[in-house]
């Protein structure tokens, strides 16, 4: 029998525990555990590059996860799933992509490569990148935006080339990446609105076209796709929105560009994305900022307001909404900055707004560290639990300041994000970027993934503890939080206490408990990645 192993513990908390497969504690306690972590992938291959993924828990049943990632070395996106809260792992034999467009890797960094999002009726949404040999490549040739769907948690999916840039040749050849957000509104509409975003490169136009923040919107589940609208133009042509260090004579649309668009939409049907404010042909480059782009006609028009104003080292912004808050729900936005300083150590900033990016709170930086040491964080992820919590993961260096090793850190916000609890480390062995693309190549770099229910948070990473300086290998591993312990009807929840009591001599009548169901013709439990079940026979806040 495989044990669901948990960090240190005193009896009390073992205890705490054990009460807790019933009941465990409300909303703004502690949590109860961090789990060791579990190594999703399990092939061989001594040159596997996995990056870090995008996770999702199954609105209709919570013990299922997926996650969403990208296998550099063959180019390949490839899903992930669980069927037991992420203490197990099945790679999936589906790819999402088309036959015709194989090839999902590109390689910008410091956003996700493989966004996903629920729809109606338990549809899974899957964005990214697609392109073959003949489309010239990553860096300048035609990168087309592709959405795929299925209805079976990954086992097979359809999928629609939101943007097609083969017919482009030329200064019209788009590179298009990244491809980096995806919402869906399922409470509008006959089927859902699905908005997918990234950043349009018009890699070989001369003069140089800046980047601009583009969102393709379907009104048919992800059948077809409308013309993709640029979210900054009307914004561009107003230079009065322009705050910074810009001079006058530079606020003008060519030298205005927008970065690495991510996307929300609220429960009204509003859809909201966040994106890099940038510029080109301006010398000295100005600091970059962060701007809200709002449509409220499903993508023909737009309202931008500015999120983070001008900021030394701004990159790496999420953002999610969530019902708490007020009439208009709230905005949670997060990056990683370094305001008041030219360079050095970046830090994790947390802003929200409960009037429909009108208006934003002061920023609030999540680390807890010591700032005389200058220790960086970045690359930050949100997600928000079925009762209103907020969970917030960052790549966090406190514990190497030379900046080879790195680990996960989480923090969360029991009152919508007012106030942050004290931070977390998740890794339970820091990660050597020594070893794998970080420093060896193009400085690959993802977000941590993390989801959310009110019984657990789940985090996803690469990591690279089984590589060495030949194959560079990085594979990807996960791990909880829980504030409630999984509660089941089935074995499982038996196998689940006794780990956490612990003991050879509970665990031995533990396994004669399990010997003796087995007599009675009941299925054994089993460490394998259960079957997904799409109704929630398994109560799991």
């Amino acid at each position: 029998m495989r044990s669901f192993r948990w960090r240190a513990a005193g009896v009390a908390g073992l205890l705490a525990v054990g009460v807790a497969v019933q009941g465990g504690p409300a909303l703004g306690a502690d949590p109860v555990r961090v789990s060791q972590p579990t190594q999703l992938t399990r092939d061989a291959d001594p040159t596997r590059t996995y990056g870090s993924p995008y996770v999702l828990i199954d609105p209709h049943n919570r013990l299922n996860v997926v996650a969403a990632t990208v296998e550099m070395r063959s180019r390949t996106c490839r899903l992930f799933r669980s069927g037991d809260g992420g203490q197990s792992w099945k790679l999936l034999d589906a790819l999402p992509g088309p036959r015709n467009y194989p090839f999902c890797f590109q390689t910008s960094g410091s956003v996700t490569e493989s966004p996903m999002a629920w729809g109606r009726n338990g549809t899974l949404y899957y964005a990214l990148v697609g392109w073959d040999v003949n489309d010239g490549g990553d860096a300048r040739g035609n990168l087309s935006v592709v959405v795929a769907r299925s209805s079976n948690l990954g086992t097979s999916w359809d999928s629609t080339v939101a943007r097609d840039t083969r017919p482009l040749t030329g200064a019209d050849t788009e590179t298009n990446r990244p491809v980096s957000g995806l919402a869906v509104d399922s409470t509008t509409g006959k089927e859902d609105i699905v908005y997918v975003t990234y950043r349009r490169n018009l890699s070989s136009a001369t003069p140089a076209v800046p980047s601009r923040p583009f969102v393709a919107v379907s009104t048919d589940g992800g059948k077809t796709f409308g013309t993709p609208v640029d979210m900054q133009e009307a914004w561009a042509k107003e230079p009065k929105n322009v705050t910074g260090t810009i001079p006058d004579d530079k606020k003008i649309p060519v030298n205005l560009s927008g970065f690495n668009p991510v996307a929300t939409v609220d429960n009204k049907g509003t859809f909201y994305s966040l994106w890099e404010r940038r510029t080109s042909n301006v010398t000295p480059s100005p600091n970059f900022a962060y701007y809200v782009s709002k449509s409220t006609d499903q993508g023909k028009t737009f309202q931008t307001f500015e999120a983070f104003a001008e900021t030394p080292n701004l990159a790496g912004g999420f953002l999610v909404w969530s019902k708490e808050g007020g009439p208009e729900g709230t905005l949670h936005a997060i990056w990683h900055a370094k305001p008041g300083q030219t360079q050095g150590d970046t830090d994790i900033y947390y802003r929200r707004s409960t009037d429909g990016a009108k208006t934003w709170s002061e920023p609030i930086r999540l680390n807890d560290d010591d700032q005389a040491k200058l220790n960086t964080q970045l690359l930050p992820s949100l997600s928000v639990a079925p009762n209103g919590r907020v969970d917030a993961a960052w790549w966090d260096f406190r514990d190497d300041p030379g900046l080879y090793v790195n680990d996960v850190y989480y923090a969360y916000s029991t009152d919508n994000g007012a106030t942050w609890s004290k931070n977390i480390r998740i890794t339970d062995r820091s990660v050597n970027r020594k070893i794998g693309p970080w420093s060896n190549g193009f400085d690959m770099r993802q977000p941590v993934g993390i989801a959310s229910t009110d019984a657990y948070t789940v985090f996803a990473w690469d990591d690279t503890r089984n590589g060495d300086d030949t194959g560079q290998a990085q594979d990807m591993y996960s791990a909880t939080v829980q504030f409630k312990t999984l509660a089941s009807s089935t074995p499982n929840a038996v196998r689940y206490a006794l780990a956490v009591l612990g003991g050879v001599t509970v665990v031995g009548v533990g396994l004669m408990i399990l010997a003796a169901v087995r007599r009675r013709g009941q299925p054994a439990p089993s460490s394998a990645s259960p079957t997904p079940s799409r109704k929630s026979d398994r109560v799991v806040p």
